[in-house]
């Protein structure tokens, strides 16, 4: 074991002194942790590495994105994210991880065997997350009865944690606003014991993953891969996705430490394994939907349409002249006629969403937006009479707009500068600059998978771009004032639970 941590710490030594142009190889430190150079450069990956902050002009500048991995050093000073509540406590993880409505789920391995990965999911009882924050696996129900869990190494995972932390949501807004808000999905972490990882595996979007505490090595493969080549490689039998380890020139390994980001195209095979305890990552991923994706979406439209080409059934109104006109019948052929007819019924059907701006503009909006996990319960709450008997009547609803009389009490307070108002946590909101309709003078605001048609004098900009709106997010704004149908959608969106109202601005 003193072995194994003098190699681990020879590692970081190594890490820590390499300058802006140089990233080490993990296999070229043998068991030893002696360092053997030996290996050729021209055999790595091009994996680019800077120093923080990370701000959008600095990311922008980097061009990776999308196609080439970036390790940024220092992205993030601990204290101050500490400070602000932007990255999850211990505290949090553990009680996320034992709410029901929260998605959550434990991995675990016997350390160095690839095909001993198991998956439990949440939610959990608050004692086994507490025995096992503390060490103790032979106590936490993690392991059958053929392992008393003394080798086991394990990894808790809870997803949508900035929907249920607003300091969390806060921050990632602010740290990745270089990201269109259809385009962010949610904040997970990852939170391990030494040894503690998920396994080699890839995912289908961008990601970044922010180290929070504790330290981390990841293992960067050499190339993306495609899904067949991630089917090959798939480890059978398993409850997770882990791809099987092969030899290949260029592995990159990296220490990270808090603060430190690792920022990872699609397709790029990696792994992480956390060189201590309590070791945190957030991982900030992006939305990527696939053409097939789409297509199945599109369909679900054209499969509810009453009218228009999608509601047209094949026809052949001239079949039996073929049979006059050839005195045969082949009832097994299907002709190049049938066919013809059958492709193009589908081509117009697809070119009414495809080929009309209009209405793909909606289509495209509401699917971007739309929640992508299922909720157990009604989220965003809606206000509902029911609701407001709940709350005590004599708080003077003037001084407090947590507290809801009703969404035009709550706008009339806001317009005379009382409090703000916030985008519900884990809702996308987005509008389309393209106009809703090319002879009018209308435009559209998604949230959550609605949509609203609107005027242009309707600040949607302001409403979806800034996730904490206050009157001066308005007052600033080209427009200047707040007209009726502004404050109107205002109200709309309150009711429905998709913004609401704070002191905290």
């Amino acid at each position: 074991n003193s072995e194994n941590s003098n190699a681990k710490q020879d590692k970081r030594n190594l890490e820590k002194k390499s300058d802006l142009s140089f990233v080490y190889d993990a296999s070229a430190i043998d068991d030893d942790g002696n360092n053997d150079m030996s290996t050729s450069t021209s055999d790595y990956v091009v994996v680019k590495e800077t120093r923080g902050p990370l701000t959008s002009q600095s990311f922008a500048e980097s061009d990776c994105w999308g196609n080439q991995p970036l390790l940024i050093r220092n992205a993030f000073q601990q204290d101050d994210v500490v400070d602000v509540g932007g990255w999850p406590t211990l505290e949090e993880i553990a009680e996320l991880a034992c709410d029901e409505e929260a998605e959550s789920r434990i991995i675990t391995h016997k350390e160095g065997e690839d095909t001993s990965y198991s998956l439990q999911l949440g939610p959990f009882e608050e004692e086994d997350i507490q025995t096992l924050f503390s060490g103790d696996t032979t106590n936490a129900n993690m392991h059958d009865d053929e392992d008393n869990g003394d080798n086991l190494r394990w990894t808790l995972l809870v997803n949508d944690v900035d929907r249920f932390l607003p300091s969390v949501s806060d921050w990632i807004s602010n740290s990745f606003s270089f990201l269109p808000n259809w385009r962010r999905d949610d904040g997970q972490i990852s939170i391990a014991d030494e040894g503690g990882a998920i396994g080699k595996h890839v995912d289908n979007y961008d990601v970044f993953l922010v180290q929070t505490s504790g330290i981390k090595e990841w293992s960067v493969g050499q190339q993306k891969i495609d899904l067949v080549e991630e089917d090959e490689l798939l480890l059978p039998d398993l409850d997770v996705r882990i791809l099987r380890k092969i030899e290949t020139t260029g592995t990159k390994s990296f220490v990270l430490y808090p603060g430190d980001v690792l920022y990872l195209p699609p397709r790029v095979t990696h792994e992480g394994v956390a060189l201590s305890d309590q070791c945190a990552t957030l991982s900030v991923g992006c939305r990527a939907p696939s053409a097939a994706e789409m297509m199945v979406r599109v369909a679900e439209v054209m499969s509810s349409s009453l009218t228009g080409a999608a509601a047209q059934r094949y026809e052949d109104p001239d079949m039996l002249r073929s049979l006059l006109k050839h005195n045969q019948c082949k009832q097994g052929e299907i002709t190049m006629e049938a066919k013809y007819r059958a492709k193009k019924l589908l081509q117009e059907a697809l070119s009414e969403i495809l080929d009309n701006e209009d209405k793909f503009d909606e289509w495209f909006g509401k699917i971007s937006t739309e929640s992508k996990r299922a909720r157990y319960s009604e989220y965003p709450m809606p206000l509902t009479s029911s609701s407001e008997e709940e709350y005590d009547d004599t708080i003077d609803l003037d001084k407090d707009l947590s507290v809801w009389d009703s969404p035009e009490t709550a706008v009339s307070a806001f317009l005379q500068g009382d409090g703000c108002f916030y985008q519900a946590e884990g809702i996308v909101f987005a509008y389309s600059s393209h106009p809703a309709s090319s002879n009018s003078d209308t435009h559209r605001l998604f949230v959550n998978g609605l949509c609203w048609e609107v005027s242009s004098s309707v600040q949607i900009d302001v409403i979806a771009n800034e996730r904490c709106l206050t009157l001066d997010s308005f007052l600033g704004h080209e427009n200047g004032n707040i007209c009726d149908n502004t404050r109107l959608l205002l109200e709309d969106l309150i009711t429905r639970g998709l913004l609401y109202g704070s002191h905290d601005d």
